[in-house]
């Protein structure tokens, strides 16, 4: 079972990814390398910036990598086992829990004006990426709720001139998907009949830029068939 980590600062500010540089993408992946060690990305990309320092529970105290070495979880960053029971089964068994299929990493910690992850002319606040057991890309979840309408037609326009688009229209989302040589890039919109938030327009007020909810996935076409039942249980075929 994980350990609850304890978090101490010791008159270090408190790093949050791209507070500091709101205005610039911290990781743009146009041209992932779906070659990467998935540890090992978050660590020097993600991990490493973080300046506080966490006690444990001997009365010291470590970096955040060696926090997340340790603990396999910092303040911004966890990592998880996922197993046999995180999947769609007709049947499930008492020690499914015990048989890990992949680990994720996720961010856990971010404010939705980060500009932590970009592709091309969208940005994401916050993403996940699924690993095999040792650590092998699989497959990348970024999601935006207020992605600005004109600029994802845009993106799906820049998609459209060198890649065939496949689309498919749902009761609650726009699916958009691209085949790459080694990767397959889809796009969900959420349609604004599924928001849960109001669209009223306050009047006297200018009119803002119509603005979506959308999911953006990097799936290895190295993925097993366990790892396609996680991601179409969680986000959709």
């Amino acid at each position: 079972m994980k350990q609850t980590i304890f978090f101490i600062i010791f008159n270090i500010p408190v790093l949050i990814f791209c507070q500091t540089q709101n205005n610039q993408c911290k990781i743009l992946i146009n041209d992932f390398d779906l070659g990467i060690n998935v540890n090992t990305f978050f660590v020097e990309k993600i991990i490493k910036e973080d300046s506080n320092l966490y006690a444990t529970e001997y009365g010291t105290t470590i970096n955040a990598t060696e926090a997340f070495k340790k603990y396999e979880e910092t303040s911004n960053v966890s990592k998880s086992n996922l197993t046999e029971k995180d999947i769609e089964k007709e049947f499930y068994f008492e020690d499914d829990e015990k048989i890990n299929i992949a680990q994720l990493y996720s961010i856990i910690r971010y404010t939705e004006d980060d500009k932590l992850v970009c592709y091309q002319n969208i940005w994401f606040p916050k993403f996940k990426i699924l690993a095999t057991n040792d650590d092998k890309f699989v497959a990348l979840i970024a999601e935006n709720r207020k992605v600005v309408e004109e600029d994802f037609k845009q993106l799906i326009e820049n998609l459209e001139k060198n890649n065939k688009l496949n689309a498919i229209d749902s009761e609650n989302f726009e699916t958009y998907s691209f085949d790459f040589e080694s990767y397959y890039l889809k796009l969900r919109k959420v349609k604004p009949s599924y928001r849960t938030e109001s669209s009223v327009q306050i009047l006297g007020k200018p009119k803002e830029k119509i603005k979506i909810d959308l999911e953006f996935i990097i799936l290895s076409k190295s993925a097993n068939e366990k790892h396609l039942n996680w991601l179409n249980k969680n986000y959709g075929k």
